[in-house]
């Protein structure tokens, strides 16, 4: 057996090493440009949350499968910026690689070891019910975007739902541009949906339904009540939840659920950093 198989067999976690991909050049926000990034104090271009927190939940999903994906709770955090051609480790610590209910803490470093982000997860008992939010009324979508500065922004308020049917060929896409090659997400006509799909629609949805100008996801909670294949039609419901400033900057929480035959599967809590201050 190879390295990854024998430390596997004896009950441990081997490190996954990917290289960063800057996937989002051309999409909203255009802090993944990297005349924007400079312009705000960053080196170049950010790579995407997203892409970091697929990265993160790779070795749970290598490990525990379908089993793990379909009901569980994933808290994760955001330190510090990702660039384009950064070597990335992701690294497993502290966490039964026998037991897919327990907690689970996941770091990501680069080459010079600075962590990157973190990712907690686990299967609480008892597991955590919908937010009531998901369920709620969603007003008609009237081709308009709600202001989503922070003087503006309306928290309580939801905005217009969207319809999301995720196909196999969107799983392949996305594995592709990120460099996965689980075959878990890759093989079939209904595979799992890759959970790095969920932030990337959630993303395209504020920006199709809020204006927000340049900002920075810090960090989301991701909760799956049950496994989501490639496939099925979902729909989308967001809702801006809390707005708070710590050490002058400003925060915006974000609430998404997803929901397939009128029921909760899927939930995002998204933290991000808006109206950052241009440098210079």
């Amino acid at each position: 057996m190879n390295q990854a198989r024998d430390e596997q067999a004896a009950g441990t976690w081997p490190d996954y090493r990917v290289v960063a991909r800057n996937i989002s050049r051309h999409a909203e926000p255009n802090i993944h440009r990297d005349e924007t990034a400079k312009a705000y104090g960053f080196k170049r271009a950010l790579i995407a949350g997203r892409a970091l927190y697929s990265h993160l939940l790779h070795p749970a999903a290598a490990r525990w499968g379908e089993a793990w994906l379909g009901r569980q709770r994933s808290a994760v955090r955001f330190l510090q910026p990702a660039y384009d051609g950064d070597r990335l480790t992701v690294h497993v610590a502290g966490a039964p690689a026998d037991d897919p209910t327990a907690l689970t803490v996941a770091g990501i470093a680069n080459a010079e070891g600075l962590l990157l982000a973190r990712l907690e997860s686990d299967r609480p008992r008892p597991f955590p019910a919908p937010h009531a939010l998901a369920l709620a009324p969603a007003p008609r979508d009237d081709g308009t975007r709600a202001p989503g500065d922070w003087a503006h922004l309306a928290l309580g308020q939801a905005l217009p739902a969207q319809s999301w049917t995720p196909r196999a060929e969107d799983n392949r896409a996305w594995c592709a541009a990120i460099g996965e090659t689980l075959p878990l997400f890759l093989e079939g006509e209904a595979p799992p949906l890759h959970p790095g799909l969920l932030p990337s629609a959630t993303t395209e949805l504020l920006h199709r339904f809020l204006l927000i100008g340049a900002w920075v996801h810090v960090a989301s909670v991701f909760v799956a009540h049950r496994l989501v294949r490639a496939g099925e039609a979902l729909e989308l419901r967001a809702t801006p939840l809390d707005k708070w400033e710590r050490a002058g900057r400003q925060f915006i929480q974000v609430y998404v659920g997803v929901l397939a035959q009128g029921r909760p599967c899927l939930e995002e809590y998204r933290t991000a950093l808006i109206n950052l201050p241009r440098k210079g």
